[in-house]
Order: C-alpha cells, then structure tokens, then sequence
C-alpha cells in the first residue's frame, strides 16, 4: 500500500510540474554581479566585484534546457602586494561566449535547476594585451514563471580558473558571478 501512495503522490507532483512547464524558445536579459580574483605568478591582484551583465537564447522541453549565453563584466586591478608591474589601476575586460545545459527540478512555478557550461572566455587588460582560452562553469539557479510568455530567473555560478598569456606572462582568473534576468518565452 505505502508503494501505490508513493507512487501515486510522485506522478501527482510530476504531472503539477508538467503543467506549470514553460517550453520553447526563449531569450533573456541578465544583469547582477561579478566577482575576480586574478594572479600572476608570485604577484596576486585584489579581489574585484563589479557589474555583470548578458543575454541568453535557449530552448527549453520539460525539464531540460540548452542555451547560447555572452556576458561581459569590467574589472579594475589593483595590486594586492609589491613589486608594480604597470598594471596597478588598470581595466580587466572580461566576456563570457558559450553554451550551458540546465537541468530543471519538477516543482510547479518556482523551478530550481543545475547548470553546466563550457565556453570561450576573453581577459583583456586595458592597453596591455589580451588573450582566450576555453573553459567550463558551473552553477545553480532558480526560474519563478510569472506568466506562460514570462519567468524571472537567478543563478549564482563558478567559472573555472582559467589560464590566460597576457604581456607574456601566464594569468589565472578566478571568478563567480550572482545573476538575475527576465525571460521571454516563445
């Protein structure tokens, strides 16, 4: 008897999500924040929060999701210890091009999902030099359907250290970004 209740209760709450479901393409606006740590060798830069902001284009069908994501973010340097190698006060540009799956819980109008991406990041250090290189990220997040063609979404996510040759010398970017942004479902 408790297998039939069990069961009965699972596919009540996996119909409830299914109804409350959005499903097709979307795109999304996103702003929120960004914090980077970057490092060279021997040398370590404070730690920078700033503002980040992005669009997305997805398609999503249940409960999974794939989208293509840009986001850009503009940091400021500044030295966490001596020697000064010129790049003391200088703007980090920093862009985010890449795809990211999502895999969505089945909870009806507010749905909690996991989020992995991997993609082309760009660190560019004002009038010095800039380089790419690919990596991965990871994250969680949360969509509140406010409407079928409607849902605000927020997610926090880390970005793998990624290694850059900048000016001739190899730099690590540590970073995290905390996002909100509203999407517009097709």
């Amino acid at each position: 008897m408790k297998k039939h209740i069990v069961l009965l209760v699972f596919a009540a709450f996996f119909l409830a999500g299914q109804a409350y479901a959005q499903s097709g393409f979307y795109l999304a606006l996103d702003g929120g924040m960004s914090s980077q740590q970057l490092s060279l060798e021997e040398i370590d830069f404070d730690r920078n929060t700033t503002f980040v902001y992005g669009f997305r284009a997805g398609f999503k069908v249940l409960f999974f999701a794939i989208e293509g994501q840009y986001f850009q973010a503009s940091h400021n340097l500044t030295l966490a210890e001596f020697p000064d190698i010129g790049w003391d006060e200088r703007k980090v540009g920093y862009n985010y091009l890449g795809v990211n799956g999502k895999l969505f819980l089945p909870i009806p109008i507010i749905a909690p999902y996991l989020m992995f991406g991997y993609g082309y990041y760009t660190a560019d250090v004002k009038d010095i030099d800039k380089d790419k290189d690919s990596s991965w990220n990871v994250g969680i997040g949360v969509q509140l359907k406010l409407h079928k063609h409607f849902a605000l979404s927020g997610d926090a996510r880390y970005h793998n250290s990624t290694n850059y040759v900048i000016d001739e010398e190899e730099v690590k970017i540590k970073s995290y970004t905390l996002t909100a942004g509203l999407n517009f479902y097709f």
